[in-house]
């Protein structure tokens, strides 16, 4: 349950982070970073929107990555396990339904991209998807790592280059 708690928190963490570094000021409300005033640019807005997920997956493969590259030879901790497994849940849940809320990180994504909401959620799901096969599969290709740090990759220099 620490792990899970720690992965959401790395989360909202990277929401934190990335609004208070382009000038927002985000405040925690009791769930979610929030930062309803900011005035962010469409650009400001979706770097801010899409930190969560950019903080969730640094850390998952931060996790998975030396594993699978055979730098250790420790299997997951039930911490670390739990860690990746909140980027999971919280990539489920927004696939589930909360893309759909106005004020979710998808939400944001799309405004400031012009991206609709429901092809946002289909491309957050993707690395879930990947990471939680990585996480959970008994016999991983070797080329799994390779696509999933291309996908995020991708995603995260469209966010920047934006």
């Amino acid at each position: 349950m620490a792990g899970m708690s720690v992965g959401w928190a790395v989360h909202e963490a990277g929401h934190f982070v990335v609004a208070a570094s382009q000038g927002g000021h985000a405040h925690f409300d009791g769930v979610t970073i929030t930062y309803p005033h900011a005035g962010f640019s469409p650009r400001q807005r979706l770097r801010t929107a899409s930190a969560g997920f950019q903080f969730q997956w640094l850390v998952s493969e931060a996790v998975l990555l030396p594993r699978e590259a055979r730098l250790t030879d420790h299997p997951v901790s039930a911490f670390e396990g739990g860690v990746v497994s909140a980027h999971l849940a919280i990539s489920a849940t927004y696939l589930a339904g909360l893309y759909r809320h106005p004020e979710s990180d998808v939400s944001g994504i799309s405004a400031g991209s012009g991206v609709p909401p429901g092809q946002v959620v289909v491309l957050l799901a993707v690395p879930a998807l990947i990471d939680g096969w990585r996480l959970f599969g008994r016999s991983t290709p070797g080329w799994l790592p390779t696509l999933s740090l291309s996908i995020k990759g991708s995603m995260v220099g469209w966010v920047w280059q934006f």
